[in-house]
């Protein structure tokens, strides 16, 4: 019976952008922690995500967005990016990995080699627009993930993608934006209660 991709990286945990901030290590650390300790993990098949490259990330973000979160990333201390999101001198490795992790999840659904797949990632991504960064979120990993460039040049014949999400209506414009591409994928939101609904049974 195929498993679960269970798909991090170290570097998740070294992205701090402040003290206080609430989007924070701990949060990675939590859901470790609880998978470990739970029966579900012999469910799971384990893997490290690769870096995202930069012509992963320019299917979906401008190619000058892309090119100014390199070039402004800092060796030392904080860079704030806008009000809510900032980065330190392992920000910009968090975040290839972690588009790198859903690149990795959907080659792997994909090719068959597991059933499905959960990333557990940092920092998030939903937020993030073609050309600037929003609420936590540097790079758009689902969109990097669902690009149809992705799929062409893997030679898997994907004819569309579905993102479903339980987040507000205003990240499904900004993720369909910036994939810029509707008629290859859709993306649907439906209420958090029915998701937990259908993951229930699987994680009991």
């Amino acid at each position: 019976m195929k498993k679960t991709a269970f798909i991090s990286h170290p570097d998740t945990l070294l992205h701090v952008m402040d003290g206080s901030h609430p989007e924070s290590p701990a949060r990675i650390s939590a859901i470790k922690n609880a998978v470990m300790n739970n029966h579900v993990k012999d469910k799971l098949s384990f893997y490290n995500a690769s870096s995202a490259k930069i012509k992963d990330l320019e299917r979906v973000h401008d190619p000058l967005y892309v090119q100014h979160i390199h070039d402004i990333a800092p060796k030392a201390g904080l860079v704030r990016l806008d009000a809510d999101t900032a980065m330190g001198p392992m920000g910009l490795s968090a975040t290839l990995h972690a588009s790198g992790a859903v690149l990795k999840s959907t080659d792997l659904v994909m090719q068959e080699k597991v059933h499905n797949a959960f990333c557990c990632i940092r920092p998030p991504g939903h937020h993030a627009g073609r050309a600037n960064s929003a609420g936590f979120c540097i790079f758009n990993h689902v969109a990097v993930g669902a690009s149809p460039m992705h799929w062409r040049n893997t030679r898997l014949n994907v004819p569309q993608s579905l993102i479903l999400t339980y987040i507000m209506v205003m990240v499904q414009k900004i993720s369909l934006k910036t994939i810029q591409t509707s008629c290859y994928v859709q993306l649907f939101s439906i209420p958090i209660t029915h998701i937990m609904a259908l993951i229930q049974p699987v994680i009991e």
